[in-house]
């Protein structure tokens, strides 16, 4: 089975942005990591510790 997979960034860490007035704006709330699962295989996947 063929699968796309996807994790948030936690919203604490999206950093606000938008000169005079900066807001959290609906990019940075859908900022994150994807990547495809096929038959237990895992593709374009980043290492745990590139993330942090």
């Amino acid at each position: 089975m063929f699968r796309i997979e996807f994790e948030l960034r936690p919203t604490a860490e999206v950093p606000p942005w938008g000169g005079d007035r900066p807001s959290l704006h609906w990019f940075g709330l859908t900022s994150g990591w994807y990547w495809f699962s096929v038959q237990g295989c895992e593709f374009l996947r980043y290492r745990d510790e590139v993330v942090r």
